[in-house]
This record gives C-alpha cells, structure tokens and sequence, in this order.
C-alpha cells in the first residue's frame, strides 16, 4: 500500500483520538475487526471508508457498521475475505458537513472471511451482529 498509514496531522487539529489502534495495523484471524475513536468536540463527527486491491470496492461499504454514543464513535469491519484492505477514517464538522477531512488511515490485514458472513445463491451476506433472528443486513 502506498502512503502513510496511521494517524494524520488534521487528526489533532480535529481533536480526533483513535482509541482502540493507534498505530495503524489492524490484523485479524477471523475477518472481524473494530475500531474505535473519540472527538474533542460534539461538532466533529466521523465516517469511515473500506477500500480493497484488486477487488470491487464498491460493495464493501456494506461490510461495515457505525455506531456513535456522545463523542465515541465505533466502526465494525466485517472483513468479505483473506487478505489486506485499506480503511480511511475522515472527519468533518458538523456546521460543514460538505468538506471531509482524512485524520486516520489503516493497512488491516485479514486471513479469513469474516465468520458472520452467510452465502447465499452465490451472494455474501454480513450478519447482524446484534441479532441473530435477522439473517442478513448488509450485502457484500
């Protein structure tokens, strides 16, 4: 991967912290991995983008889930396969929703499917992860 991984200058200037990984690398056994992060601010809220080599990127949008509680905010990345993806963490403030600002970016490392993932007529489906009544959420 090219480019620099890990926290970027904006981050500070955004008063953003990542909590669980600091350093850049996530590497995961089971294809399931979450980040977590906290603002300064209420105003600064966050977004997260999965990308892939080689691969269509496009629907891994769906391999992820958010969730925010005050200035905490949580990414659960369900990882569709072995091998290494790029997650980009951006901030932006709320009063200027418009402009995303890059304040993380992870190389993760996966050397399975993640488990909460059903296949279904050739499709991958991600499960949900808070209920196991529901079958899939989120398409892959």
């Amino acid at each position: 991967m090219a480019g620099i991984i890990g926290k970027s200058g904006l981050a500070d200037e955004l008063g953003v912290r990542a909590v669980s990984h600091k350093d850049g690398l996530l590497t995961t056994s089971d294809g399931c991995v979450q980040i977590a992060f906290e603002a300064d601010s209420d105003d600064v809220e966050l977004v997260c983008e999965l990308n892939c080599n080689g691969g269509d990127s496009a629907g891994l949008a769906d391999c992820m889930s958010q969730s925010v509680k005050g200035r905490r905010t949580v990414f659960d990345l369900s990882l569709p396969g072995a091998g290494e993806y790029a997650v980009n963490v951006f901030a932006r403030r709320k009063d200027d929703p418009t402009r995303l600002h890059h304040v993380h970016t992870y190389l993760a490392t996966s050397t399975q499917q993640a488990a909460n993932q059903l296949i279904v007529e050739g499709r991958s489906y991600l499960c949900c992860f808070f209920c196991s009544m529901v079958p899939a959420v989120w398409r892959c």
